[in-house]
């Protein structure tokens, strides 16, 4: 007597081709930080339920999801370091230039506008910022340029701020000091960086006393103060 051999049908896991999709949209598209998540998830779930149920196929889809999104996941940990290491570079370098301009401003005896950005420190038209100009030239001489020591992020995601130590270089004497920024959301998706607002600048001397603008009990006589022989 002829005996036929059974035969199964198996047809393919829905759920491994949908971790299969997921796992390659996650490796595709590295912006989607919880696809890779999803498809690693999706995938070991699937495989478990392929072992369980004969009837179902697609072990191999399913593993192959949990692969890319493993790949996706470290992808996304790479460009994120990348873009965190990137945001802290630009966000500093654009602080230290708007230090550098504020102060060469400050100092110049000029009369022209400065930067409404700059409304925290520079008060009506610009007196206080101009009285800490002249009484920081009438002490030190002309400002030379500025050396950043150290950054401090401070603030919350609403409203974050970022200090720079520096150190002022002045004709006639260095000091340190410290320059505050309010880190303003940037609207422009071209731009995604915030933009610094200064809000405090200090120079410190303990030999005349500190120089300070950004705080209305704080401010500089209008004044030049000469340097002592």
């Amino acid at each position: 007597m002829e005996t036929r051999a059974a035969s199964t049908t198996t047809v393919p896991s829905q759920l491994a081709i949908a971790a299969l999709v997921v796992g390659a949209v996650g490796v595709l598209l590295p912006c989607c930080p919880l696809v890779p998540a999803v498809a690693v998830i999706l995938g070991w779930v699937a495989r478990r339920r392929i072992r369980l149920d004969a009837s179902l196929s697609g072990a191999r889809m399913a593993l192959i999801a949990i692969v890319l999104g493993a790949v996706g996941l470290v992808g996304q940990g790479l460009l994120f370091d990348w873009f965190s290491h990137r945001f802290r570079e630009e966000v500093e370098s654009r602080s230290e230039r708007i230090a550098a301009e504020l102060m060469t401003t400050a100092t110049l005896d000029s009369e022209a506008p400065v930067p409404s950005s700059w409304s925290a420190v520079a008060g009506p038209e610009g007196r206080s910022l101009r009285s800490l100009g002249r009484t920081a030239r009438g002490r030190y001489g002309a400002f030379i340029g500025l050396s950043v020591v150290d950054w401090t992020y401070a603030g919350d995601l609403g409203s974050p701020d970022l200090t720079a130590a520096v150190i002022w270089r002045f004709e006639q004497r260095e000091l340190t000091g410290s320059v505050r920024m309010l880190l303003r959301p940037s609207t422009n998706l071209a731009d995604p960086y915030p933009a610094p607002e200064p809000l405090e600048v200090v120079i410190a001397d303990e030999r005349l006393g500190d120089l300070r603008i950004g705080t209305p009990d704080a401010e500089p006589s209008s004044d030049p103060v000469p340097e002592p022989r």
